[in-house]
């Protein structure tokens, strides 16, 4: 698009891409500061997020049934997707997704214990 304008200043001569948002994909509900009990999945995007993820299967795998540390943090977990469920504003539950040349593998979906009477695991393996 011809001219370009930043604060109060319009440049004619200048060309600028006007950019939109990208679109949000049917999965990705998760919406801050929802209600406490809206159910919504967020694609992780940095170290903080996946840092969430590792601790609620370390609090389901590890705490809950005794699974080894280095059966679940098996080395894929820096390759996959994985998707972070929320109830409300806590993140609730996650799962993880590889890819392979022909097909996806759904894995590792844990749920902390207060939320599993909500439709969260249905939701994630739905996303997923």
């Amino acid at each position: 698009v011809q001219g370009a304008s930043f604060k109060r200043h319009y440049l004619k001569d200048l060309m600028h891409l006007p950019m939109q948002a990208p679109p949000v994909a049917s999965y990705d509900s998760y919406v801050p500061g929802a209600e406490d009990s809206a159910i919504g999945i967020k694609v992780v995007h940095d170290l903080s997020e996946l840092t969430m993820v590792l601790a609620m299967r370390a609090a389901a795998y590890i705490g809950e049934q005794g699974i080894p540390y280095r059966e679940d943090v098996d080395g894929n977990d820096l390759s996959a997707t994985h998707l972070i469920g929320y109830v409300g504003d806590e993140p609730a539950g996650c799962i993880r997704i590889r890819w392979f040349a022909g097909f996806a593998k759904v894995e590792r979906l844990a749920v902390l214990p207060r939320f599993r009477r909500t439709r969260l695991a249905f939701k994630l393996v739905q996303a997923a």
